[in-house]
């Protein structure tokens, strides 16, 4: 099983209350190796849905639920242990390692595994809400893609999301298949000038779909991209240089006629920034460069390292920084979408080490983008 991307061993549910600004704990994750949830959480009714890359049965990742005033948390699918097959690739029968958050059209949940499957290297899979049926809509097998990293969008009864690998030239895809399972298509498999390695989840508007990759474009510092459903009018919208932020890691929020967007800066923290692009390309600009940390405690006023995207929130923007504030253990902020009103609403405490664990009271390191309804922000 692949390293998770985190220093953090236990994990944390929280939920973010807006208006009283209180902060609470929902569920403490336990286990070794940790399940590690980094995908989006999803609301139905009063429960949440995620994933975590470990936990389950196996290790091998979970999907998980868990009531909103945190009490009945329980695993519904647990992935099952691969095998290596004859060219030391890892194969199962429904996949392994979900990195991303589930979508729901009411009956099922959709998402991806990042590992496993028949071919190997990922699949889509639909779950019911009544956890009577699983199904594998589709088996990456490099071709076809290769290590679906973010999650998906449903428009009518087809599915749209990105590999970060895999295609024609191996450097990542945008697909499509049904919700049934059929009609799988790839809409653009990319080659190193459109940008490489799409991390993030794709969003809609009419017939053109939007994202970003996080390598690649001219100065390999990461692309923003549209194309439209039936493949055509594939269009790089602007190519990142460490001037105006680099490597976007996460997915797009589009509002109005304008995307929002984060680049976590491959560590180059002066380049970690929220920005913004009307959708036909014009009108860049770069509204909130986190600043620099202390070099030897990891500390800051405002956060740094943001790799998850952005919620919207009553004409509010809100997200979260990995690295940086005052204990160094990460940040929740809002902003205004014209880059105004910057304001850290919850600083994640100080970590002990503590028996191979980093431990505290609140969690660390927000790594997944955050879920806002009725004014309340969950996230891990």
């Amino acid at each position: 099983m692949n390293a998770p991307l985190m220093t953090v061993v236990t994990l944390f549910f929280s939920a973010f209350l807006l208006s009283a600004q209180t902060f609470h704990v929902l569920y403490n994750f336990t286990g070794s190796p940790g399940p590690y949830p980094q995908g989006k959480l999803m609301l139905s009714s009063n429960l949440l849905y995620g994933t975590s890359i470990g936990g389950g049965s196996s290790g091998w990742g979970a999907v998980f639920t868990i009531n909103t005033n945190g009490t009945g948390y329980r695993v519904i699918k647990s992935f099952s242990a691969p095998t290596a097959n004859s060219s030391g690739i890892y194969t199962n029968s429904d996949g392994g390692e979900p990195y991303a958050g589930l979508i729901s059209d009411g009956s099922s949940l959709y998402g991806t595994t990042f590992e496993g499957g028949s071919g190997g290297r990922g699949t889509v899979f639909a779950l019911k809400l009544d956890e009577t049926d699983f199904t594998v809509l589709n088996n990456f097998n490099g071709t076809n893609g290769k290590a679906p990293y973010a999650g998906l969008i449903l428009s009518s009864n087809i599915l749209y999301g990105t590999t970060a690998a895999g295609g024609i030239s191996n450097k990542g895809t945008v697909f499509q298949v049904n919700t049934d399972g059929t009609g799988f298509a790839l809409i653009k498999s990319f080659v190193i000038t459109d940008g490489l390695l799409p991390m993030g989840s794709v969003v809609l508007s009419g017939g053109t779909l939007y994202g970003a990759t996080y390598d690649g474009g001219i100065s390999n510092r990461g692309t923003i991209f549209s194309v439209n459903t039936d493949g055509n009018g594939f269009t790089v919208l602007k190519n990142f240089n460490s001037g105006d932020g680099t490597q976007p890691h996460s997915g797009l929020l589009l509002y109005g006629n304008t995307l929002f967007g984060t680049t976590d800066g491959s560590r180059i923290l002066s380049n970690s920034i929220v920005f913004k692009i009307n959708t036909d390309g014009t009108g860049y600009a770069v509204l909130k460069r986190f600043s620099d940390i202390d070099p030897v405690y990891g500390t800051n006023a405002d956060g740094s390292y943001v790799r998850a995207g952005l919620a919207l929130w009553n004409g509010v923007l809100y997200g979260t920084a990995q690295w940086g504030g005052v204990f160094g253990s990460g940040v929740v902020f809002k902003m205004n979408p014209d880059g105004s009103g910057y304001a850290v609403l919850k600083h994640f405490s100080a970590t002990t080490y503590s028996n191979g664990n980093f431990i505290n009271a609140d969690g660390a390191m927000p790594l997944a983008d955050l879920m806002v309804a009725d004014g309340v922000l969950y996230g891990t």
